[in-house]
């Protein structure tokens, strides 16, 4: 996909291309102006000045449509740039709002873990007591 900047250099390219082309034409039709020097050439004097007024406009318009053309490519450009801009900083934060949540779970997890096992080591005392406390009970009920 050609960059904005490989289209500018193309139209400008293109422009150069034209303008140099209405300066042949123009260089040529002044030269033949030059040439109609009688009477019977004045008609055909006008009409070529009339053909060099045209293709000067028509260079003036092309001229025009091409800067008119690079401003809205500089603008759309500018455009895209700060659009990508602010998906960057959005990124960005986006990551950073992650990574705490990630820390933040991980803390969780071993928190959890910690009370998982005194809970367990908990339960296992509360047994073994329980277990003590039925041995000692079953052994005064024998002996009485």
């Amino acid at each position: 996909m050609a960059s904005e900047t490989d289209i500018i250099t193309a139209v400008i390219q293109l422009v150069v291309s034209f303008l140099l082309l209405i300066r042949a034409v123009i260089t040529f039709l002044t030269s033949r102006l030059q040439h109609c020097q009688c009477c019977e050439c004045r008609h055909r004097e006008l009409e070529l000045e009339e053909e060099l007024d045209k293709e000067r406009s028509a260079a003036a318009t092309a001229a025009q449509e091409a800067m008119a053309m690079i401003a809205r490519l500089q603008k759309e450009k500018a455009s895209l740039q700060m659009e990508a801009r602010q998906y960057r900083i959005t990124a960005e934060q986006k990551h950073f709002y992650d990574l705490q949540v990630i820390s933040f779970l991980k803390e969780m997890v071993t928190k959890l873990q910690k009370d998982n096992f005194s809970h367990q080591q908990l339960s296992f005392s509360l047994s073994n007591a329980q277990d003590e406390e039925q041995r000692l009970l079953a052994k005064v009920c024998l002996s009485a």
